[in-house]
């Protein structure tokens, strides 16, 4: 819901007017992230595991037998949880995008293809190129650029 006489703000990828209005109290957000980390819960954990640190070559930052917590930037983190020691149930990649901004988006096609990932063509969405892979739980992973 947008404020009587405001304009509702543009996307930064697109331009298009987006949906929604200022939240919390006078327009302000009600909290302020310090850290940011995503949890995927997984049926095929250990192979999950071993994609995001063998072929995307993220940082192991924290790992038991059933939790391994990767780096993805200086205050963003991604867990991998095994869902058959968890309470939250895996989703098989339904309904869930790991979108990833990065700096040189053919030469990350050409090195995740050389390594046998499947990745789609690289086009254009919401005004940026992009291209997806999948990890073996299902999940989608966006890249792009703008």
């Amino acid at each position: 819901m947008f404020v009587e006489g405001t304009s509702p703000p543009a996307c930064p990828h697109c331009g298009e007017l987006m949906d929604g209005g200022p939240a919390g109290v006078e327009g302000q957000p009600v909290f302020e992230a310090g850290h940011v980390n995503t949890i995927l819960y997984c049926d095929a954990f250990k192979e999950t595991v071993e994609f995001y640190r063998r072929f995307l070559g993220l940082q192991v930052t924290f790992a038991n037998q059933w939790f391994v917590e990767f780096r993805l930037a200086d205050r963003a983190t991604m867990s991998i949880v095994d869902a058959a020691r968890a309470t939250v149930p895996a989703v098989e990649g339904k309904g869930m995008t790991l979108s990833l901004r990065v700096a040189d988006l053919d030469d990350l096609r050409q090195r995740l293809t050389e390594l046998g990932i499947p990745a789609t063509d690289i086009s254009r969405r919401f005004g940026s190129r992009v291209f997806d892979i999948h990890d073996p739980e299902g999940h989608r992973i966006e890249f792009w650029t703008e």
